[in-house]
């Protein structure tokens, strides 16, 4: 072939490549489990005892530790322990905690799990890991451990109160009683 004809060929090439720079909405391109994988914002799954959720970015995040007597099934914890309202329902070395409601995958309810941490309800903290309830919650300016109730006389601490607090757990939200500061 000739240098003119290889010159035409090529720019042949080009035009055929440059055509073809649409994007194509209806393509998915294949996705792997691996480590750092692609996969479907929301979508969940466990990776032994913690859930993940696929992230905006498209990457697996670490959602929740799920708390001894309880086990992670299709990216939830799913407890084993029995309904509860305050951690006085539950064993020494349990707390009463939050969970996708196993009735209504819709709802949220608590059950007795083992203990994370040590800290009660009510107290301060910075981290998950530190509460008995294994919920760190954010409430106005502070972090507060998780403290399930059914009234006023399920919270430690005589300043408190037992509210209505909005969590999301495993992706759901809705609404349970937790003891709170009273100001």
């Amino acid at each position: 072939m000739g240098r003119g004809a290889c010159h035409l060929a090529v720019a042949a090439a080009w035009i055929l490549v440059a055509g073809c720079t649409e994007a194509n909405p209806d393509y998915e391109p294949p996705r792997s489990d691996g480590p750092g994988a692609d996969c479907v914002v929301g979508e969940r799954r466990c990776t032994k005892s913690t859930t993940q959720v696929c992230s905006g970015a498209g990457r697996w995040l670490n959602e929740r530790r799920c708390p001894s007597l309880s086990s992670c099934g299709e990216g939830i914890c799913v407890p084993s322990g029995s309904t509860c309202d305050s951690t006085a329902d539950c064993s020494s070395g349990q707390a009463c905690t939050v969970f996708v409601d196993l009735d209504d995958p819709s709802a949220l309810a608590t059950y007795c799990a083992g203990s994370t941490g040590f800290k009660p309800g009510g107290s301060s903290c910075s981290s998950h890991e530190q509460c008995a309830s294994g919920l760190c919650l954010q409430r106005g300016t502070r972090w507060l451990c998780f403290a399930a109730c059914s009234d006023g006389h399920d919270c430690w601490d005589p300043s408190h109160r037992c509210a209505s607090v909005y969590l999301t757990v495993n992706g759901v939200q809705a609404e349970v009683r937790s003891c709170v500061p009273a100001g």
